[in-house]
């Protein structure tokens, strides 16, 4: 166990814990009692690992690890969309701030729009355009925001993405500030 902990850059409490949540579990013992990890329990801690260098908590990681209609290969296609989401994310903010340092070493000022620019809808359609490629409709997520509905017959769906945690037995109204996310959204939909 040491050596995949030493392999993974993280700590043998580390895959202690993981096995006692449930998250990776080794496939068998040896015959001293020590952990002993197969290919696929490799495989699954990498996704844990990839996971969770992206931000995500030890519960959303679960639940993606766990979904049993994804196979690895889809994973790693999750994985590539995030990451180039992230990137893109990235390049735009190192793009708005390469405008700015040059409007400012040509010694003219920054407005507050232009500085708040990096962050709002123009980063927002960046990364949009990924989007599609890089989520899914969750059911488990689907199911939750039903239920907390509850009986209501209207929904204000604000930052309505793609739309695709809106009821369609409801009536909806989409508020979507992204020309880049509307023009995604189903044809017909809110």
């Amino acid at each position: 166990m040491g050596r995949v902990a030493e392999l993974a850059g993280v700590s043998v409490r580390t895959l202690h814990h993981y096995d006692e949540i449930g998250l990776v579990r080794p496939s068998a013992r040896t015959a001293g009692g020590y952990r002993a990890y197969s290919a696929g329990d490799v495989e699954r801690l990498r996704e844990v690992l990839a996971y969770r260098r992206l931000g995500f908590g030890l519960r959303e990681v679960a639940e993606l690890v766990g979904d049993s209609s994804t196979d690895a290969v889809a994973h790693l296609r999750r994985l590539r969309g995030l990451l180039l989401e992230r990137r893109d994310r990235a390049d735009a903010m190192v793009a708005a701030l390469d405008r700015e340092l040059e409007t400012r070493a040509r010694g003219l000022k920054v407005t507050p729009e232009e500085q708040l620019g990096m962050l709002g809808a123009r980063l927002y359609n960046v990364i949009g355009g990924a989007y599609t490629a890089t989520r899914r409709t969750e059911p488990r997520i689907a199911a939750q925001i039903l239920g907390a509905l509850g009986d209501a017959r209207t929904v204000l769906n604000v930052g309505a993405g793609t739309g695709s945690y809106e009821p369609t037995d409801r009536e909806v109204t989409a508020v979507e500030p992204s020309e880049v996310m509307r023009r995604q959204r189903p044809a017909g939909s809110a």
